[in-house]
């Protein structure tokens, strides 16, 4: 009986050594975030000249001087962008952008990030409506342009699938699975190409 006592007393004693020390660590991460979020909220405003902008090969892509309805807005939108200053800042904390370039910064950063994210969204829909108005290359030149900006759109990636398993090329919409399980987010790019392969 007294042994089992001990064993019983043992396995409390290091349960809750286990326990403080995973408090403690857990303290100490905080302590530090909030270290870092007080020096990263202090009102400096930093250079932003080292930043990668990213600008719109506006004289590669498909425009259609003729275009009407849809397509036209679509242009439209993407040559409004083409003026604003675009930054892709994904995966970048608010408070590591704050620490790099100053909190009174950190409006704008997110602006030019959100320009980013409405790009690809806009390049997804123009590759779409290009399609569906039967102009296939200009769509997939609008598409592989987007995957070289490292769109996660899943329309932008179901668009081409289509396109390229509508001309029979096999080669092309199998190459397209690596590159979208490289640029997978949230969204499981691969499966969505899948699902294309796998229309009846």
């Amino acid at each position: 009986m007294p042994a089992i006592f001990m064993c019983v007393l043992l396995l409390t004693i290091l349960y809750q050594y286990k326990l403080r020390k995973i408090e403690q660590e857990e303290q100490k991460k905080e302590d530090e975030y909030l270290k870092r979020e007080r020096k990263a909220s202090l009102p400096i405003k930093r250079s932003l000249d080292d930043l990668d902008y990213f600008v719109i090969s506006m004289n590669t892509l498909p425009f259609h001087k003729d275009a009407t309805g849809r397509l036209a807005t679509i242009q439209q939108t993407v040559t409004d962008l083409s003026k604003e200053k675009i930054c892709n800042l994904t995966g970048i904390s608010n408070t590591d952008l704050k620490l790099k370039y100053g909190a009174n910064n950190l409006k704008l950063l997110s602006h030019y990030d959100e320009n980013y994210s409405i790009l690809l969204r806009t390049l997804a829909e123009w590759s779409e409506q290009l399609f569906r108005e039967d102009f296939e290359a200009d769509a997939i030149h609008v598409a592989q342009y987007a995957i070289q900006c490292n769109t996660d759109v899943k329309k932008t990636y179901t668009t081409l699938a289509h396109i390229y398993k509508k001309q029979g090329n096999l080669e092309k919409l199998y190459a397209l699975l690596p590159v979208a399980e490289t640029n997978s987010g949230m969204i499981d790019l691969k499966k969505a190409i899948y699902d294309v392969i796998n229309e009846c």
